[in-house]
């Protein structure tokens, strides 16, 4: 028997929890403003500032230390050359053929595309006056060997073999941000799943007066490591650098740090202007129409609506609140567009509510079925977003492919006069960051999450070097529209959840950020000039075209910030800091570094 004191102690306790835990939820529920995205930028710099290179070639006669491009001028290549101008800064001039005029203050050459003959003595010419050389791709291996000028230009003192297949990659330390790496399949499984590096190339061996950063791998058994192909590598000729790239490691955006890294073995210290923003972009998530009902039955015994809500957030929250990531998720009301008057209100609302909660914030997905065009969708969502009476500020929209029907709809249509930022995984011709509109910045996706590769950690790192600056894809379509076993949630997400945790979160020292705050770091890079000035004890950095700040790094060789004056730094590692530049110039105080220099394991892709 239970006496009445204790009875009342118990019926007290009981609602008292049910006092805590009901009022505690209803603070929640009423203390969360979901209609206010904290995100959305207001008094966003335009693409109308943008910075924009030298135009007319006349103009080249009186610029100093501008890029000098020579190759096929609308080839790979030299549009990757491009958009690394753009983004440090460079004014650029390209050229079919080299002809006589100013000096420039870089040569970079497409080798595969030129006749060497033709352009030797302009090359050795520039050579010779001190000009720092990019070979961005290299003459065929035939060429080099029957060109001893060419041979000396390079640092190449033996052609082993005009095609050799190595056993994998090694990156070495110090080039591109994250340290020392080894891509090298341990297995048939590995080689199948991750090696997609090409492992067939020119075998190269350099002689003294060189310094390799990346190289080919072989048995060691057989070839001593000296010898072992050389890929990136840097040659000193006369009074300048040599640098020389063997393979197609330029055709792509991954060859941005690459060449940032170029830069700064060719200079006692390098500052450029970078991003600092690490995205996850959730696309067509959540989607909030029942047209796949009867898929998700018969994959998973539930309704679409009680799929993406019971079981997909809860892992993508976990995720998210695991890694402390800020995602930005493009909900979808529908592909086929054929039951967009099912949606539930109170299905917006809860999203709304639940990415306010984990500091993410909602986006608008713009994928349709062919079928339906971008001005249906538009008239059907505006539509519909107003019967939610949705007050929710939308500043980014996702698309699988950028086209010009999309263009066209958001420099003209009202409905996408609150969009800042496109993000999309096929981006077309476009740069990764550039201005899709006057007003619209296109933000390109770097990977996917679910796909992880040799050659996609290679170009995590270049981007972070370059830019400081990934995007993340988790593609929710495939999930919603399965085609193979593969699309089904549990296996997606176990590679995506394991992705995320590892390989894509190397680079801590990026700052997690939603589009919209990505956007307006975005809009600092592309609108930017900046000038550095040389003085005694460090170097000043002036930066126009911002509204406060901006982010750079710094780069030196043996030399460590001291202070800073009007401004900010964080080290990101060994010689290398990101530092934060406020308007007016900020003054950066450099000493030597005492730091002992210490071997460190590289990195082993699995």
């Amino acid at each position: 028997m239970i006496s009445r004191r204790n009875f009342l102690i118990i019926l007290l306790m009981m609602g008292v929890l049910l006092f805590m835990f009901q009022f505690s939820q209803l603070v929640k529920e009423n203390g969360n403003d979901y209609e206010t995205n904290e995100y959305y930028g207001t008094g966003l710099l335009s693409g109308e500032d943008a910075w924009q290179p030298a135009q007319k070639e006349s103009a080249f006669a009186s610029l100093e230390g501008y890029a000098l491009f020579v190759g096929a001028t609308e080839g790979s290549v030299a549009k990757t050359v491009e958009e690394w101008c753009r983004y440090v800064k460079k004014d650029l001039l390209c050229e079919e053929h080299l002809t006589e005029g100013r000096t420039p203050g870089l040569l970079l050459v497409d080798g595969a595309s030129i006749d060497y003959e033709k352009e030797e003595t302009a090359i050795l010419s520039y050579a010779l006056e001190g000009v720092p050389i990019v070979f961005c791709t290299l003459p065929e291996a035939s060429c080099i060997e029957e060109w001893e000028s060419l041979q000396a230009l390079l640092g190449i003192t033996e052609i082993k073999n005009e095609e050799t297949k190595v056993d994998g990659i090694r990156l070495f330390d110090g080039f591109l941000l994250g340290g020392e790496a080894v891509y090298k399949a341990q297995n048939d499984k590995e080689a199948e799943e991750l090696q997609d590096f090409t492992l067939t190339m020119p075998w190269y061996v350099t002689g003294k007066g060189s310094k390799t950063y990346m190289v080919g791998l072989k048995d060691e058994t057989r070839v001593e490591r000296e010898e072992f192909p050389r890929i990136l590598w840097r040659n000193r000729y006369e009074d300048t650098f040599v640098f020389a790239v063997n393979g197609d490691y330029l055709t792509d955006i991954e060859g941005l740090g690459i060449l940032d890294g170029f830069l700064y073995e060719m200079q006692e210290f390098t500052v450029y202007p970078v991003v600092n923003a690490r995205n996850i972009s959730v696309a067509d998530y959540p989607s909030l129409s029942s047209e796949t009902d009867a898929v998700m039955q018969a994959y998973y015994s539930r309704t679409s609506r009680s799929f993406v809500r019971d079981v997909m957030w809860p892992g993508i929250l976990a995720m998210s609140s695991r890694q402390e990531l800020k995602m930005t998720c493009f909900l979808n009301t529908g592909y086929e567009r054929t039951s967009l008057a099912g949606i539930m209100p109170e299905d917006l609302i809860f999203y709304l509510q639940q990415f306010k909660e984990a500091g993410a914030e909602a986006g608008l997905s713009m994928n349709r079925t062919r079928d339906v065009s971008v001005s249906e969708q538009i008239a059907e969502e505006r539509g519909f977003l107003g019967r939610m009476d949705c007050g929710y500020s939308f500043g980014a929209v996702y698309e699988e492919a950028v086209s010009e029907e999309l263009r066209e709809a958001m420099e003209k249509n009202a409905y996408f006069s609150g969009i800042h930022t496109l993000t999309c995984r096929d981006r077309g011709e476009n740069f990764l960051l550039s201005y899709y509109t006057g007003d619209v910045t296109l933000q390109g996706v770097t990977a996917e999450a679910e796909a992880y590769s040799y050659r996609t950690d290679f170009r995590n790192r270049s981007l972070a070097t370059a830019l400081a600056y990934s995007n993340t894809l988790l593609d929710m379509h495939r999930i919603m529209w399965p085609e193979t076993e593969d699309d089904r949630w549990e296996k997606y997400f176990n590679k995506v959840f394991s992705n995320v945790s590892t390989y894509f979160h190397n680079f801590t020292f990026m700052e997690d950020t939603t589009l919209s705050e990505s956007d307006s770091r975005v809009r600092s890079l592309l609108n930017l000039s900046y000038e550095i000035e040389k003085e005694d004890d460090g170097i000043v950095v002036y930066a126009t075209g911002i509204r406060q700040e901006a982010w750079f790094l710094l780069r030196t060789h043996g030399q460590k910030i001291a202070d800073i004056t009007n401004g900010d730094y964080e080290q990101v590692e060994q010689d290398a800091y990101l530092v934060k530049v406020q308007v007016g110039g900020t003054h950066i105080r450099l000493t030597r570094a005492d730091e002992v220099l210490q071997y460190k394991e590289p990195f082993m892709a699995p």
